[in-house]
């Protein structure tokens, strides 16, 4: 799984794959143009890399049989989901200017 979100987080950051983008994917063209597309897919790169760390410790904890870092793992996973959607939906960050 983490392997996954880090190739997810590596084409969309360095490839400018901004189709894998949930929303942003399926919105009209006048939307698009809205947003700054480089700063979108860089800031949520940065945000899958964060989330393929997490299951990487959750995974780490499951090969080593240590129950308190798997849910340790999946504690930080959802903590990095709530404040990533916070940061991401304020201020306009991604907007062009």
């Amino acid at each position: 799984m983490a392997i996954t979100v880090f190739i997810l987080g590596y084409l969309i950051k360095y490839k400018g794959f901004s189709f894998l983008i949930a929303g942003y994917n399926t919105s009209k063209k006048e939307e698009k143009n809205k947003y700054d597309e480089k700063a979108l897919c860089n800031g949520i790169g940065n945000l899958m890399f964060l989330l393929a760390i997490s299951n990487l410790i959750s995974g780490l904890g499951e090969i080593l049989s240590i129950r308190w870092i798997v849910t340790s793992g999946w504690i930080i996973f959802v903590i990095i989901i709530i404040i990533g959607l916070i940061y991401i939906n304020t201020n306009d960050r991604y907007m062009k200017k």
